[in-house]
């Protein structure tokens, strides 16, 4: 078919190329010919944003003919985006009468998101609009529901129970104010949900999953220091069943679907992490951010293949036992006792350590918890605090010395000890790359290693060296912007390593070669 000398393209592939682009853009191609414009009436998905109107009059005015056109037309909508900014006086309606209208037309897939456009951050604006009842109480279509930055208080209404969103599946809240029994009421009254996301939202202090044990796959909670009201935030996995007992234990939830859980700046405590195995069987990735009220953690997880647990205030103990692991990643301010046990041949591990050094136990310490990640590509990045000074390690034989794949050291405060820190950290480990970047990232205290480095580079006979005669060679590298590849610097050119390393962004690093020794 032909259109003059357009040819017509079938209405899906058009209705497609029109869900990625705005009403504006999309005015612009219906100029093209009628076929477009069809096309564009008769679209499966509607995206309204305030934000593109001047006046509000001018918003309700095209919102409520496209949905009347939609009605005359009797023509479903799958999806429906609308997106306002500062609902308050009529907007209120216009939110109320467009959110039911969507709900008539057998949307599946709904997002609604308020904005304040006078912030940057869309996340420090909640509103004090309710979002409409119906929308957990007469929503027999919705499959897939987004709230961003209002009210949900279906529980001032709806009794327990009466929630009737039976076939939706994935859920998220967004900067929602809501509280616990809400939660629950929804989480009752829509069983199938697999993908539950809470983020940044008020008002809760607990949420309990367990009645979503069977289906759940992937579960997402996270917020904000700013969010006070969720400071006591926990999360709960199990549900108490009095008398039942299996093995001397209590039994626990089974979530025999979920493969990935994240939990950032909640509270959990050590009975999360007992029975781990048994309560997420199938769980693939793990994610634990900034979370409060552990000090040991034990993973036993025959699926998982991706753990990160980052920014942990306090870790005494962790033992893992996960033959899957693809990637570790565990950033601490102080080293745990840890036990790793993995059959996975290739993993790569990222360490990020911050401690206060005063003795040299510490690198006896650093060396027995790299062993412990020695059947991985481990990537180390240590803040040193120098205590006083202390003397060099003594040497022990009896295991090998970890291998690390690339180091990154800061030091502080600036101290005359680099050679004894470099000795150290060197019997702890063996890096094939130290990496500097950056001359904010190198203080005058990391240019003395720098320093060492270098003359160590130069082969030259220098006094408090001979601990590193097992450093066989040393190579210096640049990044090359331009090739976007790492080049070797010239030895003649050595001696301007640090002026090159003032240029904002340049990239410095070492290749060391080590020789054979345990």
């Amino acid at each position: 078919m032909e259109e003059g000398r357009f040819k017509i393209l079938p209405k899906e592939v058009m209705h497609h190329i029109q869900s990625f682009i705005s009403s504006r853009e999309a005015a612009q191609i219906c100029l093209l010919s009628k076929s477009w414009y069809t096309a564009w009436c008769t679209r499966p998905t509607l995206s309204f944003d305030e934000r593109d109107f001047r006046r509000t009059g001018g918003f309700a005015n095209l919102t409520r003919k496209t949905i009347q056109r939609y009605r005359d037309s009797n023509l479903k909508v799958p999806t429906f985006r609308l997106c306002m900014n500062k609902i308050s006086g009529l907007s209120t309606h216009l939110a109320n009468e467009l959110i039911l209208d969507a709900l008539k037309l057998g949307v599946i897939d709904l997002k609604f998101e308020i904005v304040d456009s006078d912030s940057n951050l869309k996340f420090e604006y909640v509103s004090s609009y309710v979002l409409p009842f119906q929308v957990f109480a007469a929503a027999t279509s919705l499959r897939k529901l987004d709230v961003f930055g209002c009210t949900i208080a279906i529980d001032r209404i709806l009794p327990v129970g009466h929630v009737a969103s039976s076939r939706l599946t994935s859920l998220t809240l967004f900067n929602v104010s809501i509280g616990d029994d809400t939660i629950t009421s929804i989480l009752l009254g829509c069983p199938l949900i697999e993908d539950f996301n809470v983020l940044d939202c008020k008002g809760l202090k607990k949420i309990n999953v367990s009645m979503m044990q069977y289906n759940l796959k992937k579960f997402r909670v996270e917020r904000r220091l700013f969010c006070q009201s969720t400071l006591s935030l926990s999360i709960e996995f199990e549900k108490p069943r009095l008398g039942s007992v299996s093995n001397g234990q209590n039994s626990v939830s089974e979530y025999r679907n979920l493969s990935s859980l994240t939990l950032k700046y909640v509270k959990i405590d050590n009975n999360f992490f007992h029975n781990f195995s048994h309560k997420f069987p199938c769980l693939e990735d793990l994610t634990i951010y900034r979370c409060s009220g552990y000090g040991e953690v034990e993973i036993l997880g025959p699926a998982l293949k991706h753990i990160s647990l980052t920014h942990m205030s306090k870790l005494d103990k962790a033992e893992f036992d996960v033959p899957s692991i693809q990637k570790f990643e565990l950033s601490v301010v102080n080293l745990p006792s840890m036990s790793f046990t993995t059959c996975s041949r290739e993993w790569e591990s990222s360490i990020k350590l911050s401690e206060h050094v005063v003795d040299v136990s510490w690198f006896n310490m650093l060396r027995k918890f790299l062993a412990e990640l020695s059947q991985s590509r481990i990537s180390l990045h240590v803040n040193i605090f120098m205590g006083n000074e202390f003397v060099y390690v003594q040497t022990s034989r009896g295991f090998p010395i970890p291998v690390v794949e690339n180091l990154m050291l800061r030091v502080c405060p600036e101290s005359t000890m680099c050679a004894a820190l470099l000795k150290n950290l060197f019997w702890s480990c063996h890096p094939r790359f130290i990496t500097l970047s950056g001359y904010n990232n190198l203080e005058e205290r990391n240019k003395k290693m720098l320093g060492l480095l270098c003359k160590k580079y130069r082969k030259r006979n220098v006094e408090n060296l001979h601990r590193l005669r097992y450093l066989e060679q040393v190579n210096v590298e640049f990044f090359d912007k331009t090739l976007m590849q790492w080049q070797s610097f010239p030895p003649r050119e050595l001696c301007f390593v640090v002026s090159k390393l003032k240029k904002v962004g340049e990239k410095i690093r070492f290749r060391l070669r080590w020789c054979h020794f345990s």
